[in-house]
């Protein structure tokens, strides 16, 4: 026959379940779990910055890649025109219309916005002149810079 269950038996169990409450209170409060609380959340706020900087950086690349295939097209362009001008059987029509398109693409190519990025190499200033070596993974590059004022 088994025992009959008693209240003193269940306020044991309650004051056993207390203690493991207490227990799991204290582990949580603890300094550990509140450096590793800590480090979730800078993990958090470090993977949204980079997610942001993700989207930022694939922007970037995608308006490179059309402004990389204007510049190619324009250079194309830019070079079918100076092989026809080439032509010494040009009449003076033909001439001035592939010189109008000559000057036409040479103002698209200076009309285009560049961007760029990468670390001062060496700057020098020169009165109202400023030269900048710029480099990146890609390659480096020189700024040439007049004060207009």
């Amino acid at each position: 026959m088994s025992k009959p269950f008693l209240l003193s038996n269940l306020i044991d169990l309650q004051d056993l379940d207390n203690e493991i409450f207490k227990l799991i209170d204290e582990k949580s409060k603890g300094e550990s779990v509140n450096i590793l609380k800590d480090l979730e959340k800078k993990y958090h706020t470090n993977n949204s910055l980079l997610i942001k900087k993700k989207d930022e950086l694939k922007g970037y690349f995608e308006e490179k890649k059309i402004l990389d295939k204007q510049i190619f097209e324009n250079e194309n362009k830019l070079k079918n025109i100076l092989e026809k001008l080439q032509n010494p059987k040009l009449d003076a029509g033909e001439l001035q219309n592939f010189n109008l398109q000559k000057s036409s693409v040479e103002n698209n190519i200076i009309d285009l916005n560049v961007s760029i990025a990468g670390r001062v190499l060496a700057k020098r200033v020169m009165g109202k002149l400023a030269f900048f070596s710029i480099s990146d993974q890609e390659g480096s590059i020189q700024l040439y810079l007049e004060k207009l004022i």
